[in-house]
């Protein structure tokens, strides 16, 4: 409408030709528009395809009670920093309790198949002199010592706050 304007008030052009000039102005905008705007969301939907394709490994929290043999919901965050949410299953079909941390340990078909923290640790220690509560005592205490137990209170309370 407003290459038509212009072309029949402000050039001196025939009414066929300005009508001609309007229509091919008005597609050339349009499509200047629509590449602009392609551009500007194109990478709205990337995020997502890159959490999609591997989960394995991360860590969550239970948000809804995941039942023996049935199915809950957990929730992490994501390489990108959103928070998702999965459906997910115990391991070994067992019952994992709300605000659990759990790892994911395999995920298939959507559902992420799932392993308290704890038990995931501890599954994987070999040795028979290795006591992990006295390992992780040791190092509590020398972070104390060293001034960083001020920032690990810091850091629970930034999780908790999530």
């Amino acid at each position: 409408m407003v290459f038509g304007y212009f072309f029949n008030n402000l050039t001196p052009v025939a009414a066929s030709l300005s009508l001609l000039l309007a229509i091919i102005g008005g597609v050339v905008l349009t499509a200047v528009l629509l590449s602009l705007l392609s551009r500007l969301f194109a990478n709205v939907e990337s995020s997502t395809e890159q959490d999609v394709v591997d989960r394995t490994g991360m860590l969550g929290k239970v948000s809804i009670t995941i039942p023996e043999k049935g199915l809950g919901e957990i929730i992490y965050t994501s390489p990108g920093g959103m928070r998702k949410s999965i459906p997910a299953r115990g391991l070994d079909n067992q019952r994992l309790e709300r605000d659990l941390e759990v790892v994911v340990v395999n995920y298939q078909n959507g559902i992420a198949e799932v392993d308290t923290w704890e038990h995931f640790m501890h599954g994987e220690t070999n040795s028979a002199d290795f006591t992990p509560s006295d390992e992780l005592e040791q190092l509590r205490t020398s972070l104390n010592q060293s001034g960083f137990g001020e920032m690990e209170i810091m850091m629970q309370q930034e999780r908790q706050m999530e």
